[in-house]
């Protein structure tokens, strides 16, 4: 159960993450 908050944790951090990147590369251009 833990295992799995933990999980779902790390896929919200990695979708805020990659939509930060995106936004910060279309910027750079």
């Amino acid at each position: 159960m833990i295992r799995q908050f933990i999980y779902e944790n790390i896929q919200k951090m990695l979708k805020t993450l990659s939509k930060v990147n995106i936004r910060y590369l279309l910027n750079g251009l």
